[in-house]
């Protein structure tokens, strides 16, 4: 009896290590219709030539293929740079979420800066051709995105309209006590 629950336990285990050693890469595509679609960067939440953009905003992109598969992950991490007005690296943090956690973002990549960056300056986001899908696809070109971030930021402004919202009151204040005084008398 144990010699031939051994005997299934064995034969069990083996299957196991079999179906799990079959590659079943697909197209790339995550799943999409598009068999065949060219590797490509689809959407930003930043544009080329964008301005006024936040100090501390978060960079996402979507490619038309898979680009967080483990097998990849180092290597394109290393095709991302951000670029300040001098073309001096600015530190990043690039989050890129393992498709077999979460395959709904298996073509999505995070960036964002360490540090907040400085107003008023011209930014480059570079993505070099070494880039790839997880199907081996690799860029055509690089890809360059230049923006640059807002002069004042959005705090600042809005503080100084509460400010100043602050200072009529106040005067208004000033003015309606002063008509009180001047019609008491």
């Amino acid at each position: 009896m144990e010699k031939m629950f051994l005997f299934w336990m064995t034969a069990f285990s083996l299957l196991v290590v079999l179906v799990s050693s079959v590659d079943a890469k697909g197209d790339g595509t995550g799943g999409r219709p598009g068999k065949g679609i060219a590797f490509a960067l689809e959407t930003s939440s930043i544009k080329n030539g964008e301005k006024q953009v936040p100090l501390d905003q978060e960079i996402k992109l979507s490619f038309s293929h898979n680009v967080v598969h483990p097998g990849i992950t180092q290597q394109n991490k290393a095709a991302i740079s951000l670029l300040d007005h001098a073309g001096e690296d600015v530190d990043i943090e690039i989050h890129l979420t393992d498709d077999q956690i979460d395959s709904e973002k298996q073509r999505e990549i995070t960036i964002k800066p360490t540090d907040p960056l400085t107003k008023g300056t011209t930014y480059r986001l570079q993505i070099e051709p070494t880039f790839q899908a997880e199907n081996g696809m690799t860029l055509d070109e690089p890809i360059e995105l230049a923006f640059t971030t807002e002069s004042v930021p959005k705090q600042t402004v809005q503080a100084g309209f509460i400010v100043i919202g602050l200072c009529a009151v106040g005067a208004l204040v000033s003015i309606v006590a002063r008509q009180k005084k001047i019609t008491d008398t």
